[in-house]
Order: structure tokens, then C-alpha cells, then sequence
């Protein structure tokens, strides 16, 4: 009974320090410009998953509105959370970049890739397509077994503060 009690309070305790880390992380994108939280969680990313990570972004990149960073962090989170998880990538390179009218995020590992006709039906995925989709932007997964995988987020201008 008692373990049971304890598994309960514990399992509690987790769900309360996820909302709090949540609700932290949300002021932080409002407050904060979206290539400086990027670089903060791609660099705990890297050391929790041991992989080295290049990124590049320019300096005069447009800034999105705040709800906007929220949804665009998530879609980024959820690319780097599928990297640790499934990929076993030594190297992972973001690139952020504004052109042709559009901003966009690229998102590339070495790692070991997979079949997307068979394997994009996740409940990752499926929140990645309803972020985009909310945003009127667009996101393409394209991957290969053995050969790593490549998150493409483009996201109009027009829909975004300069």
C-alpha cells in the first residue's frame, strides 16, 4: 500500500515539475529573442546526447511574435527530443535564415536516418503537422535509412513581425 502511495506522489511530483519547467520555459520565449533560447537548448541537448551541434544564425534574422516562438521552440524541441531518442546522430547542424520571403528553420543529424513512408505516424509528427498548420507554415521531414534525417520549417514573412 504503501509503495503504492509513494509511486502515486512520485509520479505527481514529476507532472508538477514538467508544468513548472513548462510555464518557465513559456516566459523565457516571451521575454527572450527565439535564436538566444534556441542556442540554450540545443547546447543541453548536445551534452545530454552526445553529439556535437553546429548553428547558424544570422544576426538581422526577423524576430516572430511571442506565441509564435512558443510553437516554433516546440517544433524545434520535438526535432531535437526524436534526435536523442531515436537517431543516435554524433553530429546535428540548425540553421535559421530569412530569404525569399520566408523564415525557416533546418534541422540536420548524421544520425541513422529511417523510412518515412513507414515510420511518420507518431504522435511527435502528428504535432509537428498541427504546429506548422497553426502557424500557416509549412514542414517537411525528409529521411533515409543510414543516412540521416532533415526537419525543414518555413514560415511566410508576411505572418511574422520584422
Amino acid at each position: 500500500e504503501q509503495i503504492h502511495v509513494a509511486r502515486d506522489l512520485i509520479t505527481q511530483s514529476i507532472g508538477d515539475l514538467r508544468d513548472m519547467c513548462r510555464n518557465l520555459r513559456h516566459d523565457q520565449l516571451r521575454l527572450s529573442a527565439l535564436s538566444t533560447v534556441i542556442r540554450e537548448e540545443l547546447s543541453r541537448a548536445g551534452n545530454a546526447g552526445n553529439f556535437q551541434v553546429r548553428i547558424d544564425i544570422p544576426r538581422q534574422l526577423p524576430e516572430p511574435l511571442s506565441d509564435q516562438r512558443i510553437l516554433i521552440y516546440r517544433i524545434m524541441q520535438e526535432a531535437i527530443t526524436n534526435i536523442l531518442r531515436h537517431a543516435r546522430a554524433t553530429e546535428v547542424q540548425v540553421h535559421l535564415q530569412s530569404f525569399n520571403g520566408l523564415w525557416q528553420m533546418n534541422i540536420y543529424d548524421n544520425g541513422r536516418g529511417f523510412e518515412p513512408t513507414t515510420t511518420v505516424s507518431g504522435k511527435g509528427f502528428r504535432m509537428f503537422q498541427t504546429r506548422s498548420t497553426l502557424l500557416h507554415a509549412s514542414l517537411t521531414v525528409t529521411s533515409q535509412p543510414g543516412a540521416g534525417t532533415h526537419v525543414c520549417f518555413s514560415l511566410p514573412l508576411n505572418n511574422i513581425k520584422s
